[in-house]
C-alpha cells in the first residue's frame, strides 16, 4: 500500500546559503524495490571533500536499496550506512587530498504503511503529528551539545547558542567501525502527518516552534518547504540548507505510533541552602496551622460543655418542680 505520492506529497530543496562558497549537502528521493527512499546528507571537510563525501553516501545508499529486496529493514538500514561509510574511507585511501572528509546522514524508507529511519550526526528527522498538531523529533543528535543536554548541564535553549553546537560525535568517514542509530520499531503515521528530514543549516537558523507554525498552515507541502528555506536564508544562511518534506496522504492507521526524542523540560536545580530554607518554611507553616487549629478545637469543646450544663440545670429545675407538685 502506498501511503504517499511522490508527485504531490514530497518537497525536496537544497541551497548553498549566503556564506559557504559551495553546497556540501546532498539529497535524493526515489522509489526502490524496498519502498520510497529519502536521503539527506551534510558533507564536511572543505567544499570539495565535503560535497564528495555526501555524494558518495547518497549514491551508495540509493544503490543499496535499489539492487536487492530486504525482509529485515532495520538491519538493511544499518548495513546501507555501514557500506556508505566504507566507501568514503576507500575514497580517502585512494586520494590523500580528501583526508578529513565526512558526512552526516538521515535515511527514511517508507515500506508499505511503515516508516523506517536511521541517522548519523546532527542532521535530523522530525514528525509533524497532524492529529495533535505537534512537532516531534524522531532522532537525537550525535553531538557534544546534545550530550550536555542529556546530562542536564545545559537546556535546549542554551544548546541553540552554545559555541560548540556544530561539533558532532559521529559521522560517516571518521572511523571504519560506525554504529548508526536505527529506529527499533517503525513509525506508523496517519493521513496528514508530515516527515521532515533536514541538515543543521535549517535547524540552526529556524526554531522548532517556527517549523511547527509553518507545518500548521493551510498551504501546500511545496509552499511549506519554500517558506522554511526562505526563513533559514533570511536568518543569515550561514550554512548550506537542505530539507525534505514527506506528507502522508493515504494511511490505513487511525493513530500515529512513534517514539519521540523530544527533550523534556529540565527541573530547576535547588541547592542545599535553598532546600533547608524550604524545609524551615514548611515547618513554620505547619506550626502556624497547628496553632490556629488548637483554639478552634478548644472553643468548640468549651461551647459544648456550656450547652450540656444549661440543659442539665433545666432538667433539674423541671424535676424539682414536678416533685414539689406531687408532694402537695
Amino acid at each position: 500500500m502506498n501511503i504517499i505520492d511522490l508527485n504531490k506529497d514530497v518537497c525536496s530543496l537544497t541551497d548553498t546559503g549566503l556564506v559557504r562558497k559551495a553546497n556540501e549537502d546532498n539529497c535524493s528521493f526515489q522509489e526502490t524495490i524496498n519502498g520510497f527512499l529519502f536521503v539527506v546528507c551534510d558533507g564536511m571537510g572543505g567544499h570539495v571533500a565535503g560535497a564528495k563525501a555526501s555524494s558518495i553516501a547518497v549514491n551508495n545508499i540509493v544503490e543499496f536499496f535499489s539492487k536487492e529486496k530486504y525482509t529485515n529493514i532495520k538491519q538493511a538500514l544499518e548495513d546501507a550506512i555501514t557500506s556508505a561509510n566504507l566507501q568514503i574511507l576507500y575514497a580517502v585511501a585512494e586520494n590523500s587530498e580528501l583526508k578529513g572528509m565526512g558526512t552526516t546522514v538521515c535515511v527514511v524508507l517508507v515500506n508499505d504503511a511503515q516508516v523506517w529511519f536511521a541517522h548519523v550526526g546532527d542532521s535530523r528527522i522530525y514528525l509533524y503529528n497532524n492529529q495533535q498538531q505537534r512537532l516531534y523529533r524522531l532522532t537525537k543528535d550525535h553531538s557534544i551539545v546534545q550530550s550536555l543536554v542529556d546530562s542536564g548541564e545545559i537546556t535546549e535553549a542554551e544548546a541553540e547558542k552554545h559555541p560548540q553546537r556544530n561539533r558532532i560525535l559521529k559521522a560517516l568517514g571518521m572511523k571504519s567501525v560506525l554504529q548508526a542509530t536505527v529506529c527499533d520499531m517503525p513509525l506508523l503515521p496517519v493521513t496528514g502527518d508530515v516527515i521532515l528530514l533536514c541538515t543543521d543549516g535549517l535547524t540552526c537558523m529556524v526554531s522548532d516552534a517556527t517549523l511547527l507554525q509553518i507545518l500548521k498552515e493551510n498551504t501546500t507541502i511545496q509552499e511549506k518547504g519554500e517558506q522554511m528555506l526562505s526563513l533559514a536564508i533570511k536568518a543569515g544562511g550561514i550554512d548550506n540548507v537542505t530539507l525534505q518534506l514527506v506528507q502522508v496522504s493515504n494511511s490505513p492507521h487511525q493513530q500515529s505510533v512513534f517514539e519521540s526524542k523530544n527533550v523534556p523540560p529540565r527541573e530547576p536545580v535547588v541547592n542545599e541552602n535553598e532546600k533547608a530554607e524550604m524545609v524551615n518554611n514548611d515547618n513554620e507553616k505547619n506550626d502556624n496551622e497547628n496553632k490556629e487549629n488548637v483554639p478552634i478545637e478548644k472553643k468548640k469543646r468549651k461551647k459544648s460543655w456550656i450547652i450540656f450544663l444549661i440543659l442539665g440545670l433545666v432538667l433539674i429545675a423541671v424535676g424539682a418542680f414536678l416533685v414539689k407538685n406531687y408532694l402537695l
